[in-house]
């Protein structure tokens, strides 16, 4: 399902921006300028946040590129660059019954016997892993990072999916060297 949601939405976004094309190419006469201007921007803006929904929705390795790309505001159109903007710092956190679970698989023990305490509302949220606070026996305070679950797999798909999409997404982006 991962990876036919990232194929799908990839390939959606590419057939809305072929259709602008044609019906802006040479010859066409469906669009003004004015009026292809104006529907390039709308196309823009509701590619973006179909995009950035999809990064938010799916974290994982989309996220993480997402976030990347939008740091390249020399490379994507405005309404991109803005859009996935938004997921620098604000990604929502993995339910803590999932990341309590990864803990505990990964250390061996349940958290009240690893821990004095341990905040179940994440410090701060990424596209990979979360970082809660914690306090160690003894009353150390320390910061603990989790990978997301399942992020090895979870990166494995995006890539996948990325890579046969990519092609594709020149034309949307050819500013913007996709591919790598």
């Amino acid at each position: 399902p991962r990876f036919g949601r990232i194929v799908g939405e990839a390939l959606l976004l590419v057939a809305a921006y072929r259709l602008h094309a044609l019906a802006r190419g040479p010859g066409a006469e469906i669009l003004g300028e004015v009026a292809a201007d104006s529907a390039r921007l709308r196309l823009d803006r509701e590619g973006a946040r179909r995009l950035h929904d999809l990064c938010a929705d799916l974290r994982g390795g989309v996220l993480k590129l997402g976030q990347l790309v939008s740091a390249r505001i020399d490379l994507l159109p405005d309404a991109y660059a803005e859009e996935l903007g938004r997921l620098q710092d604000r990604v929502p956190p993995v339910p803590f019954e999932d990341i309590e679970e990864e803990i505990e698989a990964a250390l061996g023990a349940p958290l009240d016997a690893l821990f004095e305490s341990f905040e179940r509302a994440p410090l701060a949220a990424a596209s990979l892993a979360q970082v809660h606070g914690a306090v160690l026996p003894g009353g150390i305070r320390v910061a603990v990072k989790v990978l997301v679950p399942g992020i090895e797999e979870v990166v494995e798909t995006d890539l996948a999916a990325l890579r046969v999409v990519a092609p594709a997404l020149r034309e949307v982006w050819p500013r913007a060297d996709v591919e790598t």
